[in-house]
């Protein structure tokens, strides 16, 4: 494991038949026969790893149960921590201490660091790793923990980051206590429950001088977002269409109106009106100006047409093209270029297939007993039975909830165990829990009773 804490702790991973633990080498020559020692060796404590100790040429050695259990470092390596996983680890961080306190074990001897905090799956129960002998302070151990929270709690989830920064800001105090730690939970928790539909992703500036509980509020901009004078404009005229399109309607009606009151007038169906002689000729030229000048308007009218962005935006002045520096300078790749234009495109527009060891890697996993192949579009790709915890769910119930997952570094491809209880095979080499192996077209992967083809 890269990780500077396992180490630190000179602790690696190991398998037996039916378990799986964490060990710490090199404990001693001597049987560790300290109270801190017995206490975690002899008792079960709530939330604390089972622990025993076992002599190795000469040396002994610390075993740690983790069967079953999953790392929250590797859990939540490629997921943020939404407020309801922040609370529960907290609440967990709680109950250790209160395990601490009524079995008399020192609070120093605890490992708050993520990598050796670990997680049923199934039942969110968490473990937490104690080391006699080991030593960091109260402070240091929840400022390392505040400072991983801030790196990966989701700043979509206003709850997780409204308590992420408090915390923060607190567990740098000289004064901090657990009792703190709790009441900003409830308090979270309460403000959350009293305006259940809060603005998301903002957050709360750091300032030492104001009062850990004060209720944080929403970043707002200074002033609104200005458009040039060319995109304005256009803007403009298309706020103005509605009131264009009003003025048509009144004209067309007054036409219609006009039109009608001079028929009616002419064939003399108005009673009180009778116009004669003159008057009639004087009403047909009135209609007659009329009709040229609703037509004349007619013919300045254009469509209105609807808004569109894009011609808004294309006002804008283009980024200039990047140049890649003396790239084109050089009178090899004149030549270069030259020979690629004289290439018929008939050739050069055919795309090459790759065949037999240039044969590119599909990066699949298929099951050949059941015919089905289950693409790898991204990684880490995980495998398991857990559906919400693993990209590919194996309903096997020889599969762990999180078995293992497959790793891309440095353009090779990697299978690792995840602790998984019955084991991670590649081409019939059982992997220990954390180790990681490379995979090359057509190798064996078997996890539990399933057997998959990497391609």
């Amino acid at each position: 494991m890269s990780c500077q804490i396992m180490e630190e702790l000179n602790a690696q991973y190991q398998r037996s038949v039916n378990h799986n633990y964490l060990v710490l080498k090199d404990a001693g020559e001597e049987n560790p026969s300290d109270y801190q020692s017995k206490m975690i060796a002899q008792n079960r404590i709530p939330c604390l790893l089972d622990m025993e100790t076992r002599l190795c040429e000469g040396r002994y050695d610390l075993y740690y149960e983790v069967s079953s259990l999953q790392s929250c470092m590797r859990v939540f390596e490629y997921k943020e921590l939404e407020w309801e996983e922040v609370r529960l680890l907290m609440q967990s961080v709680l109950a250790v201490y209160a395990s601490l306190q009524e079995y008399l074990l020192e609070e120093t001897h605890l490992v708050l660091h993520p990598e050796v905090i670990y997680t049923d799956l199934e039942s969110s129960r968490m473990k937490f790793l104690f080391v006699p002998g080991y030593e960091k302070s109260f402070k240091d151990s929840f400022l390392e923990l505040g400072e991983y929270l801030l790196e990966h709690i989701s700043h979509k989830d206003t709850r997780a980051v409204s308590f992420g920064y408090q915390f923060y800001k607190m567990v740098r105090k000289e004064n901090f206590v657990l009792t703190d730690m709790e009441e900003l939970l409830l308090s979270v928790q309460n403000e959350m429950e009293e305006h259940p539909s809060p603005s998301a992703g903002y957050i709360e500036p750091i300032n030492e001088s104001t009062s850990t509980n004060q209720p944080s509020k929403p970043v707002q901009l200074s002033k609104p977002v200005q458009l040039s004078a060319t995109m304005q404009s256009k803007v403009e005229k298309h706020n103005e269409a509605p009131n264009k399109k009003k003025e048509a309607q009144w004209r067309i009606g007054i036409f219609v109106l006009g039109c009608v009151l001079g028929l009616l007038i002419m064939l003399d169906m108005i009673p009180g009106i009778n116009v004669k002689g003159a008057g009639k000729v004087v009403t047909v030229g009135l209609l007659a100006m009329n009709a040229g000048i609703f037509a004349t308007w007619l013919l300045r009218m254009r469509p209105m047409k609807k808004l569109n962005y894009d011609q808004i935006f294309a006002d804008l002045e283009p980024i200039e093209q990047m140049k890649l520096p003396n790239s084109s300078e050089s009178a090899e790749d004149d030549e270069e270029l030259e020979t690629m234009r004289d290439v018929p495109s008939e050739i050069y527009g055919k795309t090459t297939i790759l065949l037999d060891d240039q044969e590119l890697v599909r990066n699949v996993l298929i099951d050949k007993s059941k015919g089905i192949e289950y693409p790898m579009e991204h990684f880490p790709f995980r495998i398991g039975k857990l559906k919400e915890s693993v990209d590919l769910s194996l309903k096997d119930n020889s599969v762990s909830r999180l078995h293992a997952r497959i790793i891309q570094m440095d353009e090779h491809v990697f299978l690792e165990d995840c602790n998984s209880s019955n084991g991670s095979y590649l081409n019939g080499i059982l992997l220990q829990p954390g180790e990681r192996a490379m995979l090359t077209k057509d190798d064996e992967i078997r996890l539990g009773r399933v057997l998959l083809v990497y391609q």
